[in-house]
């Protein structure tokens, strides 16, 4: 029996130190929890700290693109109005330029025709030159010989004295 005393004993002893590692051991589990709850909870500040800065970059960035994309919209729409008046007014011009185009081609037949009686005018004229240039020939001989005759006439007939 007194074996059964010293065994309660002992299992006295050992239920307190299983309770106290147990105690210990929830107790730095508690504190370890604690500090990385701790350490989460200042990387989570720094992030949202990190993050509003950022998205005050953001939010800064979108409005100055949201103002240059208003004056380049409005820039282009000007561009595309003034565009929009020269391309009116070189359509003007190309019909007036088309127009031109018709007549000068309509000139052109006209001219080209003119060409044509102007060479057949040519070529009757080079012929009756031909012809001159023959009668020509012929009226030189017919001088020739009147010449020839009265110089005899002459030197027959001598004037008297």
């Amino acid at each position: 029996m007194a074996n059964e005393g010293f065994l309660s004993m002992f299992n006295f002893v050992l239920i307190i130190l299983v309770t106290g590692v147990l105690v210990y051991g929830l107790y730095k589990l508690y504190n370890d929890f604690n500090e990385f709850k701790t350490k989460y909870d200042e990387d989570i500040t720094k992030q949202d700290d990190k993050l509003g800065g950022l998205f005050t970059n953001v939010n800064a960035n979108d409005q100055t693109l949201n103002t240059k994309n208003t004056e380049l919209s409005n820039l282009l729409e000007e561009k595309n109005t003034e565009l929009t008046g020269l391309i009116s007014a070189n359509e003007t011009a190309l019909q007036g330029q088309t127009t031109s185009i018709a007549t000068n081609a309509a000139s052109i037949e006209t001219n080209t025709a003119s060409i044509g009686t102007n060479t057949t005018s040519l070529e009757t004229n080079t012929a009756a030159i031909g012809t001159n240039t023959a009668a020509i020939g012929t009226n030189t001989d017919a001088i020739t010989q009147l010449q020839t005759q009265m110089n005899t006439h002459l030197a027959t007939h001598t004037p008297s004295q």
